[in-house]
């Protein structure tokens, strides 16, 4: 029975008894149980109840039970993400805006924990609707910003940041104490914000007799970058100013458009790499000492380091770059699937190698933890998504890139496209899944081993990899086939549900096991529960009408 049908049935007693007065308004709005607002966490799955201002938080037992809990989150949903290690979620709302009283919810994030397994909620509150989330991968900042999101607001600041500090509670501020969140509004020479990037912990300023560990926000736009100094975003009276570097071709002063950046997790090196979206360059830059003392009318607390950029042209657009250690020392490799190749840049020289690639490579990720853990130099796996790309991955060695660079690289035999190259955690690392173009084949890649065993699904499947690396799960989304795949025998266990799947997720559960909870919108949102080390259709349990109930 739907929510609708049992607010009519209530209403109609209640107007024959002559109580027809006024109801809260969530009984008259549909249920919100879309498969995009699930989300796993490690101990649990938490779902975004928009219409109850709720997140309802949904832990598995033993015998397959299944508990709800529901925590409040704040007016008008606009975009959630969990934390990288699924300890958290956090949930952005744009309130009730513009807001009329006094009573009316602002702006908020909501920070969502399930820890050992007691689902809890912080607030806070921000001055202005945001529609998008920045996670840092440390777990000590989350950034709300506009980005390419849609808040119905009249007026909008769309260089405005609001930087939340997970280490401290919520804060209007006080003498001597600053604000948590604090906003920033970057300086614009006509761009947004469209992505950011957390960096490591950096000893900076690259150079100077002295340096401090800190961590920095490096914000994209369509045009430039700008550096935010994390730890010193807080200062009072005045955090420390942004620094924006504005970006051109180098032969003329139109504007490039950033496409990702990528930093050297040498501590002292105080490196970031960037490729752009419309030309050959790839750009280098070294965060080095302020030379001369603080510039001329700087703020009273200015930054100690200034961006030195050098331009390197690359023969053709990157697709992709990673900072890579190399029998010749620190490179920045670029793909270049234009003309086949990679090409190696000494980021002070901008002298390069070229490597001759067998295919128009698109994607690389380093594999040298897996392959070669000891190594000095490293080892990268390449892969391609392009249609009609003969050998879909390929390992790259990078202690061989001087003399016979051909030599450094190894194709695996794979013929098909690769659309994804998932992680496998744990004691499985030496994992990889490949997910192809036509999604309804996949591969499951032993990168010590140098073997990649095919899987094969009769319709497009969605993968699931377990946290704990023992083993993935196939499903078609609107479908109700399900199955299970131990990694250590690669052999599946079909499974099956009564409602078709909108997502399914493996989580630890409070009887020491794991649930494998799969979620169905249908009927104000169910879930078939499986024990996920021992899957059984048989031994399955259905929960049906999670999110029937008022808060």
């Amino acid at each position: 029975m739907s929510r609708s049908h049992i607010a009519f049935f209530g209403l109609a007693i209640a107007c024959a008894t002559g109580a027809c007065g006024g109801r809260p308004s969530y009984w008259d709005a549909p249920v919100f149980a879309q498969g995009s607002n699930a989300f796993g966490l490690t101990n649990g799955v938490a779902v975004v109840d928009d219409a109850d201002h709720r997140v309802a938080v949904l832990i598995g037992g033993a015998g397959q039970a299944l508990s709800t809990t529901a925590l409040p989150i704040g007016h008008n949903f606009t975009s959630a993400a969990a934390s990288p290690d699924g300890s958290t979620l956090f949930v952005l709302s744009s309130g009730d805006w513009p807001r009329k009283s006094v009573t009316d919810d602002p702006p908020s994030l909501t920070v969502v924990s399930n820890k050992a397994f007691q689902p809890s909620a912080v607030r806070y509150t921000m001055s202005q609707p945001l529609a998008s989330l920045a996670i840092d991968p440390l777990g000590r900042y989350v950034v709300a910003y506009q980005g390419s999101g849609s808040t119905a607001v009249f007026t909008q600041n769309p260089n405005e940041v609001v930087i939340f500090d997970l280490n401290r509670a919520p804060s209007a501020g006080s003498a001597g104490q600053p604000p948590n969140p604090v906003s920033r509004t970057i300086r614009s020479y006509g761009g947004t914000p469209q992505r950011l990037t957390f960096t490591p912990e950096l000893n900076l300023p690259v150079g100077a007799p002295s340096t401090t560990s800190r961590r920095l926000l490096i914000i994209e736009t369509q045009i430039d970058l700008t550096f935010i100094d994390l730890d010193h975003a807080f200062d009072l009276p005045a955090p420390r100013p942004d620094i924006t570097v504005r970006l051109t071709s180098g032969t003329s002063a139109q504007s490039v458009t950033p496409a990702a950046v990528v930093v050297d997790d040498n501590v002292d090196d105080g490196r970031i790499a960037l490729r752009t979206q419309n030309e050959h360059n790839v750009y280098t830059i070294q965060l080095l000492a302020t030379q001369g003392g603080a510039p001329s009318g700087s703020t009273p607390n200015p930054n100690d380091f200034n961006p030195a950029i050098n331009l390197t042209d690359v023969g053709g657009t990157p697709s992709d770059i990673a900072f890579v250690r190399t029998d010749q020392g620190l490179r920045v490799a670029a793909l270049v699937p234009s003309r086949s190749e990679a090409v190696l840049v000494e980021p002070d020289t901008s002298a390069t190698t070229l490597v001759s690639l067998s295919a128009q490579y698109t994607n690389l990720s380093l594999v040298t933890n897996v392959v070669n853990a000891t190594s000095p130099t490293d080892v990268a796996l390449l892969w391609s998504g392009a249609r009609g790309v003969a050998s879909g991955v390929a390992l790259w060695a990078l202690g061989v890139t001087v003399g016979q660079p051909y030599r450094s690289i190894e194709v695996l035999d794979i013929a098909e496209p690769i659309q994804a190259v998932d992680s496998v955690p744990g004691t499985n690392q030496r994992l990889k899944v490949l997910e192809t173009n036509s999604g309804g084949d996949f591969f499951v890649l032993d990168l010590l081993q140098r073997t990649a065993a095919p899987l094969h699904t009769t319709s497009a499947a969605s993968l699931s990899i377990a946290p704990d690396g023992l083993r993935m799960w196939a499903f078609a989304v609107g479908g109700t086939n399900l199955a299970s795949i131990d990694f250590a025998t690669l052999n599946p266990v079909p499974l099956t549900t009564n409602l078709p799947i909108s997502s399914a997720f493996d989580v630890a559960n409070t009887s020491g096991g794991r649930s494998l909870i799969s979620l169905h919108t249908q009927g104000a949102l169910g879930a078939t529960v499986f024990d996920a080390l021992k899957p059984d259709t048989a031994t399955s349990r259905e929960t049906p009408a999670i999110l029937l109930e008022g808060p």
